[in-house]
């Protein structure tokens, strides 16, 4: 089933002939990983700018040249030699867009958005950025720790059409938790992995998308040790979410746009009644935060423009990097994606 909030923005785009000269956004990410939400994060972005009839690209940073590096199924073109150059030529100054774990400004660019999805410096990259750069938040904590609350950019990454509740007959037993990070930085074993709850883990041997909305839609509890978008997803299944505090996580970082509903502050037997009594509300929070993020995206898209359009690119960009995969290695994007390009060709131009 496709959801208003899905298509409304596309229907209100769509152009035959959509404008020329548009800013172009340079989004540079790592390969595509489904199991990593601030992947998905990017990748995303590059996809619902190019719905929006804005023209984005991706610049992709790996070492890892013979893996998959985009997603078939979303509109994500890598960005090219010839395409840089053709705004480069048409006097068309881009926004660069780079995640809080990208240091400092590698591409030499002019306009510089940056997409902090995460506290400044906690999974590296820099900890302070520079004064001329476009700081957006991926929630409303990160951008207010940066000194801008009002540039949010909360982008929901779980899919109501995988992620939804069971019947209300469905029984539901045992628990699952998820503790990737929390086992990195500590070094430690989780108590919850001494039990036996379901740990949900990354790799080779990760349940799919489906298979964890199967496990978290019959499970009594989901519990975490850090921030994770699994708890989106546990929301959206009908299952209430403990977070277990611990020194590597002191508050969640998305929860204004949350809200406490569906979701406990530790495990006492107070704090996850109240998360069983409120968790319809909390599935009913994310689809609004669905709704909300178009607005935000377009207000970026506008702010960032206005600013490239005000700036002049002084120097080309620099792809000298062996990590640019578009630039060294173009035959690895998806045939898919490389007929969008050339199909599309008059949508980018400028």
């Amino acid at each position: 089933m496709i959801h208003d909030f899905d298509i409304a923005p596309y229907e209100q785009t769509a152009s035959i002939f959509p404008a020329a000269g548009r800013t172009p956004f340079y989004i540079v990410a790592p390969r595509y990983k489904p199991d990593s939400a601030g992947i998905k994060v990017l990748h995303l972005l590059c996809h619902h700018l190019n719905a929006l009839g804005v023209p984005a690209y991706l610049v992709i940073r790996t070492r890892l040249f013979n893996q998959t590096v985009v997603n078939p199924e979303w509109n994500t073109p890598l960005l090219t030699q010839q395409v840089a150059d053709h705004y480069e030529q048409a006097g068309i100054t881009p926004v660069v867009v780079y995640p809080g774990t990208v240091s400092g400004n590698p591409l030499h660019a002019s306009v510089v958005m940056r997409y902090a999805l995460h506290y400044p410096g906690v999974l590296g990259g820099d900890k302070n950025y520079a004064a001329e750069e476009m700081l957006y938040g991926y929630s409303h904590a990160i951008a207010d720790f940066m000194g801008v609350p009002e540039q949010t950019l909360f982008m929901p990454t779980s899919n109501p059409n995988i992620f939804y509740p069971p019947n209300p007959e469905t029984p539901r037993h045992g628990t699952c938790f998820w503790a990737a990070k929390y086992r990195q930085f500590s070094g430690q074993t989780p108590e919850l992995a001494e039990t036996d709850s379901v740990e949900i883990t990354r790799g080779k041997d990760a349940l799919t998308p489906d298979g964890i909305a199967d496990l978290l839609r019959r499970s009594q509890l989901f519990y975490t040790y850090e921030d994770t978008a699994l708890v989106a997803e546990a929301l959206l299944c009908g299952c209430p979410v403990v977070y277990l505090p611990n020194e590597y996580m002191r508050e969640p970082i998305g929860i204004e746009e949350l809200g406490w509903d569906g979701i406990a502050w530790g495990d006492s037997p107070e704090e996850i009644a109240r998360a069983k009594a409120t968790i319809d509300k909390g599935r009913d929070n994310y689809i609004a935060r669905m709704k909300a993020y178009w607005p935000q995206l377009q207000q970026m898209v506008n702010d960032c423009s206005a600013r490239a359009q005000a700036t002049a690119q002084t120097s080309p960009l620099q792809f000298e990097s062996q990590w640019w995969v578009s630039f060294h290695h173009p035959t690895l994007a998806y045939p898919r994606n490389r007929r969008k390009k050339r199909l599309g060709g008059a949508r980018h131009s400028g």
